[in-house]
């Protein structure tokens, strides 16, 4: 359980959405007993390409359905375009969750950080103007949740 949120987040969301990789729907390429599939693959069919497809190729015609390039290295980085093997789950939604679960999932001694700033800008009745700051960093449990 986690939310990750940073610079190029919601766009990164949107092409995971265009790329329908967000369907909750089942597909039956994704059916956990059917035939081993790659995620260059599952993109291929995707984009309707042949999984012979050259992987720069592969790239641009995701490139123009997602027009932005930062979206597709995100989508790069998070290896769906890799010749990995997928862990099937059903629908698009079920395998892209459990697929960066795994991806993200702190190794044995790490753990998670939660760090915020709030700044609030005060005006007293005689109209002066003060900043304050509000800060709050919280460390998660290496051994637990």
């Amino acid at each position: 359980r986690g939310t990750l949120r940073y610079k190029g987040y919601v766009e990164a969301i949107k092409g995971l959405v265009k790329l329908g990789l967000l369907d909750p729907n089942p597909n039956p390429v994704l059916h956990e007993n059917g035939p081993a599939l790659s995620w260059k693959q599952y993109m291929c069919q995707l984009t309707n390409q042949t999984d012979s497809i050259f992987y720069d190729n592969l790239k641009e015609i995701l490139l123009d359905r997602l027009e932005d390039e930062k979206t597709l290295k995100c989508i790069e980085d998070m290896g769906l375009l890799s010749d990995e093997p997928i862990n099937k789950a059903g629908s698009p939604l079920d395998t892209v969750s459990l697929h960066l679960a795994n991806r993200l999932s702190y190794n044995k001694h790490e753990r998670d950080m939660i760090l915020m700033r709030h700044e609030i800008t005060v005006r007293w009745p005689d109209g002066r103007r003060e900043l304050k700051g509000i800060n709050m960093v919280h460390y998660g449990d290496p051994e637990g949740y």
